[in-house]
């Protein structure tokens, strides 16, 4: 069967023009890291938080029952929705304060070994379930320059 010439032309540009499109729309090498733009900021920022339906919080010396006392007073919440549910149950330290040293020794001595043993015999009697902190510093003590001579004429 023979194609009219004009059909023919048609097929054949349209042919062309296929091939010159997919050759257009091959894979190009991905960019490197660099060339990358930049992630659109709706994507990077999370949902905005919801606001708690229930919120407590106590100071207590019974955890478990201030926590029994929350489950109680829980709103209805319906059943087919999730919930994230937290908890924390912290211990609450006050800084301690400042208190003076139990026992306290400065000295200038030329025998430090033998201070140090006296000091041992010098401390108080301590309870021995206590954690206490021992410091021990010693440290060479050097004479001070001497002082300029003022008859002197160099500086």
């Amino acid at each position: 069967m023979k194609m009219p010439s004009g059909c023919s032309r048609i097929l054949i540009a349209a042919a062309i023009m296929g091939c010159s499109g997919m050759a257009l729309a091959a894979p190009e090498p991905a960019p490197s890291a660099g060339q990358l733009p930049p992630p659109c900021p709706e994507r990077l920022a999370p949902p905005p938080a919801q606001p708690p339906l229930y919120a407590l919080s106590q100071q207590t010396t019974t955890p478990a029952e201030t926590l029994s006392a929350a489950v109680k007073n829980l709103p209805d919440l319906e059943k087919a929705k999730k919930y994230e549910v937290r908890v924390e149950v912290r211990e609450i330290t006050p800084p301690p304060p400042a208190q003076p040293p139990l026992y306290a020794l400065s000295q200038q001595t030329t025998t430090p070994a033998e201070t140090l043993s006296a000091a041992v015999k010098n401390i108080p009697a301590l309870e021995k379930a206590k954690k206490y902190e021992v410091r021990v510093e010693v440290r060479e003590i050097t004479p001070p320059p001497p002082a300029p001579d003022m008859d002197d004429p160099r500086p």
